[in-house]
């Protein structure tokens, strides 16, 4: 059964295309939830590029809408003392809908997924008016859930894009909830 949904879904991803598309993605994740510095100071517009591709189909009982699936792969990105990298990736399952000529509204949900690869030592971390050693252990871990996303999308040159989304992390968690803005330039293949 599950041959044959995979090969189900790459007959309709491939062959029922309207449009393929790729690009350059940069996700600034997690807005003003990650401590940067000793003092404090927490995360803003930190720069994490990846590689964006998608397709569009005719969503099938929608009318002017299109099923807009895409994935994305971020470059790693290691800790300063070299004792961990993080890779991280995105499946996203979204609607597009026109607005006007020029404007569609996107959303849908992404499948966001963490790749944590530990070196193994210790680390010396800031804990308050002290230091404190943390160990990293030397393993992988893998982190990954649905969070909802919606944004615009304008062509500014025909079949040139750009893309401004907004993915809520946590969104029913007052303490815990955080915002990652997404940018992508994008282009018709």
């Amino acid at each position: 059964m599950k041959k044959i949904l995979s090969l189900l879904f790459f007959y309709t991803v491939t062959f029922t295309a309207s449009a393929n598309y790729i690009g350059i993605e940069n996700n600034f994740r997690t807005i003003g939830k990650v401590q940067t510095d000793d003092q404090g100071s927490t995360n803003f517009l930190e720069f994490s590029p990846g590689i964006f591709v998608a397709t569009s189909m005719p969503a099938p009982y929608l009318t002017n809408t299109w099923f807009y699936p895409s994935a994305s792969l971020f470059f790693p990105q290691g800790s300063d003392d070299g004792l961990y990298t993080k890779w991280t990736a995105e499946l996203n399952f979204h609607l597009l809908y026109p607005i006007s000529q020029n404007f569609d509204l996107i959303y849908g949900s992404t499948y966001l997924m963490n790749l944590i690869v530990g070196a193994g030592g210790t680390s010396l971390q800031n804990n308050g008016n002290s230091t404190s050693t943390y160990y990293v252990p030397e393993e992988s871990r893998f982190i990954g859930g649905f969070v909802p996303e919606i944004g615009v999308r304008y062509e500014f040159f025909r079949t040139k894009y750009i893309y401004l989304g907004i993915l809520t992390h946590h969104p029913f968690d007052d303490s815990a909830r955080s915002f990652t803005l997404s940018l992508n330039l994008v282009t018709w293949i």
